[in-house]
């Protein structure tokens, strides 16, 4: 399960790495495919979560920065201790992507799942109307992290949620008129230790 907590720990961990390099380990084909598709333009929510993935897999800290606005803030809510709510900022998040990057010899996975899972609903927020929600509940997302003969990942299962909000900006190099950023971002689980995939 994507964990709270857990997965928070196993990101500030992460953080600690030190080293360069890109590997594919299993010399997956369509893992060297997606290492060389170009990134969706961020015309709809949906296109930013796809580019999020991309960004993880190729540990991007660059592409990562434009995918979060400067003001977003992420929130992991443990259900098993409400108390011990863990947040993220903006810089958290390139932080972490770019302590993958540094790492030798790291893989990292992000999966999402297939978009036609993701909950498109409109904004919580009454302050920001405007705002676009996705939701992604149970087993349709998981993260790994492959480091030679380790592997450490956090798998979503049933109760537990994420829930990103996007920001628009008008943008006349959209052929939407519009670029979507991550916001805010939530974490609702269950609580147990990273998992090995």
């Amino acid at each position: 399960m994507l964990a709270a907590l857990a997965l928070a720990a196993f990101w500030a961990a992460l953080v600690l790495l030190a080293g360069c390099g890109i590997l594919n380990p299993d010399g997956d084909e369509k893992d060297d495919i997606d290492n060389l598709k170009p990134y969706p333009i961020l015309s709809f929510p949906s296109q930013v979560l796809e580019a999020l993935e991309l960004a993880y897999q190729r540990r991007d800290s660059v592409k990562v920065k434009d995918l979060y606005d400067s003001t977003y803030t992420g929130q992991s809510l443990d259900l098993t201790d409400p108390g011990s709510t863990i947040d993220v900022t903006f810089g958290d998040e390139v932080a972490h992507v770019a302590a993958l990057a540094r790492a030798s010899g790291l893989s990292a996975y992000l999966e999402l799942g297939s978009d036609q899972t993701w909950d498109r609903l409109p904004s919580d927020d009454p302050s920001h109307p405007e705002w676009a929600v996705i939701q992604i509940t149970g087993s349709g997302y998981s993260v790994e992290i492959y480091d030679g003969a380790n592997s450490f990942g956090a798998h979503g299962e049933a109760g537990t949620f994420l829930e990103f909000a996007f920001e628009p900006t008008l943008d006349t190099t959209s052929p939407t008129d519009t670029l979507w950023k991550i916001v805010r971002w939530k974490e609702t689980g269950k609580s147990e230790p990273p998992q090995s995939p």
